[in-house]
């Protein structure tokens, strides 16, 4: 099993490094994209936002990601940068499936099932760098998504343990009210985590079982839908980074483990230190966001 999973990261590492510089060069064609759908303050001009943030956001993450295995000081403020793209693309995609919910019969195949899932990992990210109210408004995201008919596919929640599990992780931090649909459901490798958390010398293999199936749900094989197929969260281990944050705030120990998914330097994220990037997309998109539906 470990050989199987210390070569599943080093491929992923390998695309990753190839990834970015061919994607570099599609770059300026997504921000030409951006630059005219900014202008467009609409509900499809917000549309079309989104999708180039999205890819913006993916190479920015991946660019980090290479950055980081460089040791370069840039990596981290690109993955936050990239955090920051994704966040504002689960924003704008939540208020428009929110703000037309009565129009679902007629528009039909739009859902957030794909928003549930970048959501998750983002929420972990934001617990690790202890960035508040992003974990508010996913949190928003997620339950609102969860408690409102249609707004995922029953064939997605049925079997995610990772969603309802980020959640229980962040009602431990936040002592937000969490629904009996979340509260009752099989969190499956996680639910050792929280079965051991306050037991150091158990809680290490909880941890090892999860950077396991962590591994082994990267890849899109078109049965399920990976929890960490959205780069950079397939090398990033946001999950272990966000359960470290909340021990240390905690002072509680952290267990010392041995995993490939965490001798990548990816591990070692430098806990509120992050160099925050200045980016002037970010502020017009802001902008357009807030002429369509306001604060």
């Amino acid at each position: 099993m470990a050989k199987a999973v210390t070569k599943l990261v080093r491929d992923k590492i390998r695309e990753t490094l190839k990834w970015v510089p061919e994607r570099g060069l599609f770059v300026r064609q997504d921000l030409n994209d951006l630059e005219e759908s900014l202008p467009d303050v609409s509900l499809q001009g917000l549309g079309r936002t989104a999708l180039s943030l999205e890819m913006l956001a993916m190479f920015h993450g991946r660019d980090g990601i290479s950055r980081v295995l460089a040791n370069d000081r840039y990596g981290w403020p690109e993955i936050q940068r990239s955090m920051t793209y994704y966040l504002w693309v689960a924003k704008i995609r939540a208020q428009m499936f929110f703000r037309t919910t009565f129009l679902q019969p007629i528009l039909g195949a739009f859902d957030l099932t794909n928003e549930m899932n970048l959501a998750t990992c983002l929420l972990c990210h934001f617990i690790a760098t202890d960035q508040g109210p992003q974990q508010e408004v996913l949190a928003e995201i997620m339950l609102g998504a969860v408690q409102t008919t249609g707004a995922v596919s029953d064939w997605y929640w049925r079997g995610r343990h990772f969603d309802p599990f980020v959640l229980r992780l962040y009602q431990m931090k936040s002592g937000i009210a969490l629904p009996r649909t979340v509260m009752e459901r099989d969190l499956g490798p996680y639910e050792a985590v929280l079965d051991h958390w306050n037991n150091t010398d158990t809680l290490g293999d909880a941890l090892l079982a999860i950077c396991d199936y962590h591994c082994g749900n990267m890849e899109d094989q078109g049965k399920w839908k990976p929890e960490f197929g959205i780069p950079p969260f397939d090398l990033l281990p946001s999950e272990i980074l966000a359960i470290a944050s909340m021990r240390k705030k905690l002072g509680l120990q952290m267990p010392v483990i041995q995993h490939s998914l965490l001798g990548t330097g990816l591990e070692s994220m430098p806990f509120g230190e992050i160099e925050v990037v200045e980016d002037a997309i970010l502020d017009r998109v802001e902008v357009a966001y807030i002429s369509v539906f306001g604060q």
